[in-house]
Order: structure tokens, then C-alpha cells, then sequence
């Protein structure tokens, strides 16, 4: 996915792309999780991609070819950034997988300290 937004970023130069890491930034992978959710899409995985009304998940050529119409359709009539729809979806209190194997680990030396002995 990387590649093909490097691709229609030389294309279309005035489409702003921006990244973010999602593996080890809890805050990231919220907004993230956030986003999604106010986009309508269900469980998700990486790359995710949000352009104007458009939030698609996974590579392929289906969601480039869906990617590339919404750019071109936002160039021409204009789209907010879609930072403004995080207050639109749910709050969800949610823990990225770093988070989630550190809760793991904790609980585990937690449970061996009171009852492994």
C-alpha cells in the first residue's frame, strides 16, 4: 500500500498522505481503531486508508481502484481531512497489541508471584 500512495502521491501532488505507525503507538492505533469506527468499518487490519467519504482496509486492486476515484473526486469538489470524523464514531477504550502482550506478561508474573510457589 506504501508503494501506491508513494505512486498517486507523484500523481495527484496537491493529495497529502500522511502515516501513521499502528504496531508500537498506542495513541495511533486508537485513532486508528477511532477512525474506523466513524468510517463504518467493522474489525480491521493494516494498511487501513481513509480519504474523504472513503475507509478501506487490506491491499489489492479493488481498493486502489476505490482509493484513486475518492482522491480524484475530492481534488475536484474538495473533502475535509478525515482527522475531523475521529469524534464521529464511539469512544472505545481499546489496547493495541503492544499494550495487550504487556498486560499479558504482567498478569502472568502477577499470578506466579501469589500462586506459583
Amino acid at each position: 500500500m506504501k508503494e501506491f500512495l508513494d505512486r498517486l502521491s507523484e500523481r495527484y501532488p496537491e493529495l497529502k498522505v500522511i502515516s501513521y505507525e499502528t504496531a508500537l503507538s498506542p495513541k495511533n492505533y486508537r485513532l486508528m481503531i477511532r477512525l474506523a469506527d466513524a468510517y463504518g468499518l467493522g474489525n480491521v487490519e493494516v494498511p487501513v486508508v481513509f480519504v474523504g467519504d472513503l475507509g478501506v482496509w487490506g491491499p489489492g486492486a479493488q481498493n486502489e481502484l476505490l482509493i484513486e476515484e475518492e482522491v480524484q473526486r475530492c481534488l475536484e469538489e474538495g473533502c475535509p481531512s478525515p482527522l475531523e470524523r475521529v469524534d464521529e464514531g464511539r469512544w472505545l477504550p481499546l489496547l493495541n497489541p503492544l499494550e495487550t502482550a504487556a498486560l499479558i506478561i504482567f498478569a502472568a508474573w502477577v499470578i506466579y508471584l501469589f500462586f506459583g510457589r
